[in-house]
């Protein structure tokens, strides 16, 4: 049995009692926000009864509700997959990190905040992580999530939203562990493109699906050399390329020299593989896009 639990759900005698008789029946559990998330656990605690249990969804959760249950959920046998979403959070998630990477048997993370600010996730020194797929939808910088990443060499598919720019030295060093990932899919915000540059190319070899969507106002994303030169020397095997670059418009519109980097997608590098450009003007900003051709 799969069970989602939302507003509407009635905990009455006849439910409560259902739960308690098909524990061992329950695969996957998705709670819609923590007022439900409360009604359930009164009725029916989390633990190692529930040995068949291996998906749980938090939706609206609180850091301080969501680390008392995170205690219970290591006794779990088969939670493979596990999506967060806090609604705020203000303080370090580095504790929270270090909890999940020691769940024994976790493939799959998606965490995610609604509203934060200036977070700090730095992780204690801990034991690698079983992780293969992690979803990191907050505001993170390069250098926190290169010590996420340190502690998942398993990982094979990463999706990171909301990436900026770090103030300190990154060791990319760490990077080089990354042996299995293949598909990236990442959004950048203000990081200059020799800093991401760097950071690709010590988990790139093995890519096969490389998705970048950017706000910085570093024009050298929109040099196509500079991608055709990556992508045929340190990305042998991949085969699908999506780049969004976002251009603001000030004013008025106005001709400048980084616009004839944009014919470099044009040349037969990216016709052979049929990785189009198209650009397309919305509002205030003109998009730049690079996707196979559909």
């Amino acid at each position: 049995m799969k069970i989602q639990l939302s507003y509407t759900s009635i905990f009455d005698h006849r439910y409560k009692q259902f739960l308690q008789s098909n524990k061992h029946h329950i695969l996957a559990l998705d709670f819609s926000n923590e007022s439900i998330l409360d009604k359930f656990i009164s009725s029916c605690i989390i633990d190692s009864t529930f040995y068949r249990l291996e998906s749980i969804v938090f939706s609206e959760i609180s850091i301080f509700k969501l680390l008392i249950f995170l205690f219970h959920l290591k006794s779990l046998p088969r939670l493979f997959s596990l999506s967060i979403r806090l609604f705020q959070c203000y303080d370090n998630l580095g504790d929270i990190f270090g909890i999940l990477f020691r769940f024994p048997v976790l493939k799959y993370l998606k965490f995610e905040i609604s509203a934060n600010e200036d977070l700090h996730l730095k992780i204690p020194i801990g034991q690698y992580s079983p992780i293969e797929y992690l979803a990191i939808h907050f505001y993170c910088t390069l250098n926190e999530l290169t010590d996420l990443l340190s502690y998942t060499p398993r990982l094979t598919r990463l999706s990171c939203l909301n990436l900026v720019g770090s103030e300190t030295n990154i060791k990319f060093e760490v990077l080089t562990k990354l042996t299995n990932l293949v598909h990236l899919n990442v959004s950048i915000n203000d990081v200059e493109f020799d800093e991401f540059e760097r950071f690709l190319l010590n988990i790139c070899s093995q890519l096969k699906s490389l998705s970048i969507t950017t706000k910085c106002s570093d024009k050298s994303y929109l040099d196509g050399h500079r991608w055709e030169r990556i992508i045929s020397q340190k990305m042998p095997s991949l085969t699908e390329f999506i780049l969004h670059y976002n251009d603001a418009i000030h004013d008025y519109f106005a001709i400048y020299s980084y616009h004839s980097l944009i014919n470099r997608f044009t040349l037969p590098f990216w016709i052979k593989r049929k990785w189009i450009l198209r650009i397309k003007i919305e509002d205030h900003q003109v998009l730049y896009v690079i996707r196979p051709y559909r």
